[in-house]
């Protein structure tokens, strides 16, 4: 004889029924998670991508607004622009305000000349500031060897006439092309 089958009574029911929320509860909870899994990676990847912008833009602006004036003016004041920038850099920061650079201490302090006025980035001011302000220090004396304070073409330094060596006589015809 078959075993009778019970029936289920109400408490048992109610439950099953309740296992049968929680589950399907359970499940809808597990799906939103992961979705906003998905979407925190999705943020992440967007922020990190926004950084990289932000740093380029950044550094496109550093480069517009101080960088470029600053290779001016060290080919300005200079025939080896390159070691001027590394020099001047090492022992001052250059900061851009309203579209004007100004020289700071490494301290963030700006530069103060002898007469106690701040030193400004133009090429008089600051080749006198830098080859003159203090002149027995090791600074100075770089500064004297690369800051090129006169940019005299040469053209009126000469008369056009030069002296040979061995015979102490004027060659005006090299210089001019005569034969």
């Amino acid at each position: 004889m078959p075993e009778p089958i019970e029936q289920p009574t109400s408490g048992q029911l109610d439950a099953a029924s309740e296992l049968l929320k929680l589950q399907k509860v359970h499940a809808e909870v597990l799906g939103k998670r992961n979705k906003d899994k998905a979407r925190i990676a999705e943020l992440e990847t967007t922020l990190t991508e926004t950084q990289g912008r932000v740093t380029a833009a950044e550094a496109r602006a550093h480069e517009l607004e101080i960088g470029q004036p600053l290779k001016q003016l060290a080919k300005s004041m200079s025939d080896v622009p390159d070691y001027f920038l590394q020099t001047l850099q090492a022992q001052f920061q250059i900061q851009a305000k309203d579209g004007e650079l100004s020289l700071l201490t490494k301290d963030g302090k700006p530069v103060m000349d002898a007469e106690g006025k701040a030193v400004g980035c133009e090429s008089s001011e600051l080749a006198k500031y830098l080859t003159e302000n203090e002149p027995d220090s090791e600074r100075t004396k770089v500064f004297r060897k690369i800051v090129t304070v006169s940019r005299a073409s040469g053209a009126a330094s000469g008369s056009g006439q030069r002296r040979t060596e061995a015979s102490g006589s004027f060659n005006l015809g090299d210089n001019f092309g005569l034969r």
